[in-house]
């Protein structure tokens, strides 16, 4: 990335958060980071539509948005801003969630370091710059992923699903909203068999550290028929070679 002065839009309504976040943001190089704070979700926006902000760390619990609907309602407003979570050791989980609606990455408020909080907005910069050159070509891509005969699924590399094609959905009796942001292995198509579930999570960690996963697995069709599939992931990767999404492919294979 090239250097620049990297601003940063701070949207937290705890005093005391926003104090040590400040503090922090003041040990580092005054040409190269500047720090803007405001208390609600609506002011953030504002924000954004007025001023050059290149990332947004977002806390999901303020005055006038609470939860995911936090980040839904900044990504709507704001499509392609690189978003970078604020959450509590307790909120891991939601913090995940997040990132399946649309946030780049997330901090534990308690465990930020200024190393970490560096590299995570860079990081989180990077993510969506490349993000929005997707979404860019969406309309070609839409047609590709969505003509295809074979399932598949855009995961984040955590295994929380972003996006379902057609084939996938037609398979699964679901629709999208009732996915999105549900770990992969959770899906009802994996439920009859916990060690499948297992090596699922397994190779979601390997895919992530960039290996490509395939293997012949049994998956359960809406109609309770049990049929087997050629099943792979693959990472997506970024310039820099580091995994940014996972692609998860499926082929039926069942005569």
């Amino acid at each position: 990335m090239d250097k620049h002065l990297i601003h940063v839009l701070l949207v937290e309504d705890s005093p005391s958060d926003a104090r040590l976040q400040r503090h922090r943001f003041s040990r580092l190089d005054p040409t190269e980071w500047q720090l803007h704070h405001v208390e609600r979700l609506a002011d953030a926006i504002e924000s954004c539509t007025n001023f050059p902000i290149d990332v947004v760390l977002l806390d999901l619990n303020l005055p006038d948005a609470d939860g995911l609907e936090t980040v839904t309602e900044f990504r709507e407003a704001i499509p392609y801003l690189p978003i970078v979570v604020l959450t509590g050791a307790n909120d891991e989980e939601l913090a995940l969630g997040a990132m399946a609606h649309g946030a780049q990455d997330y901090l534990l408020k308690d465990d930020i370091t200024i190393p970490l909080l560096v590299k995570t907005i860079r990081y989180g910069i990077e993510r969506g710059q490349i993000l929005k050159k997707l979404q860019d070509s969406e309309r070609r891509f839409r047609g590709i992923f969505n003509q295809t005969f074979q399932s598949m699924m855009l995961l984040t590399p955590e295994g929380l699903i972003v996006d379902i094609n057609e084939t996938a959905l037609n398979a699964s009796g679901y629709k999208l909203d009732d996915l999105l942001g549900l770990p992969v292995w959770k899906l009802e198509c994996w439920n009859h068999c916990p060690s499948i579930q297992e090596w699922l999570k397994a190779a979601i960690k390997k895919a992530a550290n960039g290996d490509l996963v395939r293997q012949d697995v049994q998956f359960r069709k809406q109609e309770s028929v049990m049929v087997r599939m050629d099943f792979s992931l693959k990472p997506l990767k970024d310039e820099e070679e580091r995994v940014i999404l996972l692609i998860a492919e499926g082929r039926d294979i069942h005569e």
